[in-house]
């Protein structure tokens, strides 16, 4: 960034990498990110660097729609995973002790985690649960999940949770918790 130029974040976060490239005189970065939440970090920068700090509340999958095809950035960064911001927001339904809505939406999205766990049939849940997470007792879980789901719906990452401590029974001792390869894939 020394040097100046163009920079495209397309992961913008909390702002953290932007933040740091604009420091640096002579360069300009254009953020995208899907999480309408993070909106007031972008606003900061845009109205730090106002000429030279552009934000874009989209999806990274379009960025060709979104920049200049002639555009020549000197790079693009994509810092990919679940930011701490979204893991440290208790209404958004990520932790496995979390009494709100599971939600675990990271931005714009069509389908909740609420809609995969009480909507999806046994072999897309399967699927996802098995492939995405690389669950090996997925099907045993989507089972648990569709047996009580005929009862209740599952409202909270607590109740998700603790269905799937009913398969993975003992685990005490172990670092991580039982539940994240499921949580993971949903």
């Amino acid at each position: 960034p020394q040097h100046g130029g163009t920079y495209i974040d397309c992961t913008f976060g909390g702002g953290g990498y932007s933040e740091a490239i604009l420091k640096h005189p002579g360069t300009k970065v254009l953020a995208i990110d899907r999480d309408q939440s993070i909106q007031k970090y972008a606003n900061i920068l845009i109205e730090k660097f106002p000429e030279r700090f552009h934000f874009f509340l989209n999806k990274f999958g379009n960025l060709g729609k979104i920049i200049q095809s002639d555009l020549r950035p000197k790079a693009i960064i994509f810092d990919l995973g679940i930011s701490s911001l979204q893991l440290s927001d208790s209404q958004r339904g990520f932790s496995f002790k979390s009494k709100y809505s599971l939600s675990m939406e990271m931005g714009i999205n069509k389908f909740s985690a609420f809609d995969v766990v009480n909507n999806l049939n046994k072999e897309k849940l399967t699927n996802i649960i098995k492939i995405l997470g690389e669950e090996k007792d997925g099907s045993i879980i989507a089972n648990r999940i569709i047996n009580y789901r005929e009862k209740k719906l599952i409202q909270t990452g607590e109740e998700l949770s603790s269905i799937i401590h009913g398969v993975k029974k003992s685990y005490k001792g172990q670092k991580i918790n039982p539940a994240t390869k499921t949580f993971q894939a949903i």
